[in-house]
């Protein structure tokens, strides 16, 4: 039977706190981070892009990411060589607002209420490395 009032010290690794899944605290400003879904992002060479994480197999190349409103995406760029920038469909030009960190690195995506139906991802040296993501209603 377990002793009531005594406490066992638990060694605990591995574990990732809530703490680490945001940036900031609630600021106002758009660039608050909500609930968060990582992605790691690798190359088929200079072909194509693949994303590891929720809802997509790590070996379909250039996939079509569902994203929802209010929902933070962490796209950590482990490639090391193909700058992943999140763009405006149909253009070259990166969304700034709601997007920080680096094309080479980590960046985190907030998707905002008003946000259009499509944003695309591309290399800016690769223009082959092309893909969509789809924002519902």
């Amino acid at each position: 039977a377990a002793q009531v009032g005594v406490t066992t010290n638990v060694s605990v690794t591995g574990v990732t706190t809530s703490v680490s899944f945001h940036s900031n605290d609630t600021t106002g400003d758009g660039t608050d981070v909500g609930f968060a879904i990582k992605y790691n992002i690798t190359a088929d060479g200079t072909s194509n892009y693949r994303f590891a994480g929720p809802g997509v197999v790590n070996t379909t190349n250039d996939p079509t990411l569902y994203l929802q409103r209010g929902f933070t995406y962490i796209f950590n760029n482990t490639t090391g060589s193909h700058p992943f920038r999140i763009q405006f469909e149909g253009t070259t030009i990166g969304v700034g607002t709601y997007v920080s960190g680096s094309q080479t690195g980590v960046q985190v995506f907030t998707i905002p209420h008003d946000a259009p139906a499509n944003y695309e991802y591309e290399c800016t040296a690769h223009a082959g490395m092309k893909g969509s993501f789809i924002i519902p209603s």
